[in-house]
């Protein structure tokens, strides 16, 4: 991991909606508490993964998390390894694997580990082959993914492409779309926020270097059509910072929120923050303390999922007809629905409340939105999430034309239906 400052899935219209009244479409509320995955790093026997592993793995169900990003390795018979990813998918959670280039590698491999862990969900390609794995390494990837290819399909597992460091790597590469189901990126911030329209040079699509759009672009060119994954995504956070392009706790919660819905309205299935806790390498990143105490980012995660978890049987999420008014500028959204017909509509200001390369806090004013219904349904709850992570559900009386005051803090307006 290196700190740092289009897709076929349907990209959602999360931008700002007129006052004119429309259907639209929702997404399972479900699939948004699925898009969320963590970085772990089971075998560094030196941190709190390895030596307190029941209680890591306790912390990850805690916070609604379902997914974890870790590494493969072939390790002896009867290695404490095993036993850690059978923990692992005891509880539920599947494990993405990062795939190392090794020639030797091979599908047998692949297989048998498979059969050993039990949590396997996915595979994925080298890690940042292009800043660490030498002059050569478009030679190596290009003999490595067919054997990954073969082996996702033999395991029934879909495979993720390589992450890549430097955006000329993207057309170093060439097109590997036939070996992958889904591209894989990078996309820290540098203490920005999630929704930014970046900060440096502007692509020939128009997209400028950092944002969620610029990462996408990069990803079409090594493989046009091909769906998305996040697999590093997150903030060096700390209680208080004046180290630039870090950011305070209560920012990182904020963000963190920001994050999985940002890129989910861009369409990425899944996004992995990086990472559970802080560990000797990354001794900010984490989520919570190399001591598994939380942070708030933890807790906010662990808020939004309490909200929108909604497990069972698969179902067509329908539309609803509302309008946003008032002051609508910089104001973005994501509709939800639960099985029981409820919606979820998130909302929040794409505007930044930090300034990274100056530590300082930035203000932003309150906009008043007004939210209308139809006739059939109401808002009737408006759960928020504050600085600490804490979540308070103010409740409501059926209001068909609800005022709200937005911030950068994604909130959830609860719509039932009324008839």
């Amino acid at each position: 991991m290196v700190i740092r400052g289009l897709t076929t899935l349907l990209v959602f219209i999360f931008l700002a909606v007129g006052a004119s009244t429309a259907q639209e479409q929702a997404i399972r509320a479900d699939d948004l508490v699925d898009s969320i995955g963590v970085n772990s790093h089971f075998a560094y026997t030196n941190t709190y993964y390895y030596q307190k592993y029941p209680q890591a793995i306790s912390a990850i169900s805690a916070a609604g998390i379902r997914h974890i990003r870790d590494g493969y390795h072939y390790w002896p018979a009867g290695n404490q390894m095993y036993k850690i990813h059978q923990a692992v998918h005891a509880a539920g959670i599947g494990t993405d694997y990062v795939v190392a280039y090794n020639s030797l590698t091979t599908v047998s491999d692949l297989e048998s580990f498979q059969s050993l862990v039990g949590d396997m969900e996915s595979i994925e390609g080298p890690n940042e082959i292009d800043l660490n794995g030498g002059s050569n390494w478009e030679t190596l990837l290009a003999s490595f993914l067919p054997t990954l290819g073969q082996a996702g399909a033999a395991l029934h597992v879909p495979v993720l492409g390589p992450s890549l460091f430097q955006e000329k790597s993207y057309g170093q590469l060439g097109d590997i779309s036939q070996y992958i189901n889904y591209t894989n990126l990078h996309i820290y911030f540098g203490g920005r926020n999630p929704g930014t329209n970046g900060w440096g040079s502007v692509n020939a699509e128009g997209h400028s270097y950092g944002s969620i759009p610029w990462w996408l672009d990069n990803a079409n060119i090594s493989a046009s059509g091909v769906a998305s994954y996040v697999t590093e995504s997150g903030y060096n956070q700390l209680p208080t910072t004046t180290t630039p392009y870090t950011v305070p706790n209560s920012v990182a919660s904020f963000y963190t929120i920001q994050t999985i819905f940002e890129m989910m309205t861009h369409g990425i299935k899944r996004t992995y923050m990086y990472e559970l806790m802080d560990e000797p390498s990354s001794p900010e990143l984490g989520l919570m303390t190399n001591t598994l105490q939380p942070k708030s980012s933890y807790t906010a995660l662990q808020s939004l999922t309490s909200v929108l978890v909604d497990k069972g049987a698969s179902f067509a999420p329908g539309k609803l007809q509302y309008s946003l008014s008032g002051s609508t500028a910089n104001v973005h959204h994501l509709l939800m629905q639960k099985q029981d017909g409820t919606f979820y509509l998130a909302l929040w200001l794409n505007l930044p409340i930090y300034n990274p390369a100056t530590n300082e806090s930035m203000s932003v004013t309150p906009q008043k939105v007004t939210v209308t219904l139809d006739a059939g349904h109401a808002v009737h709850g408006n759960f928020s999430i504050d600085s600490a992570g804490m979540l308070t559900n103010t409740k409501v009386n059926n209001s068909y034309a609800y005022d709200v005051q937005l911030t950068p803090s994604v909130i959830l307006l609860k719509i039932v239906p009324t008839n």
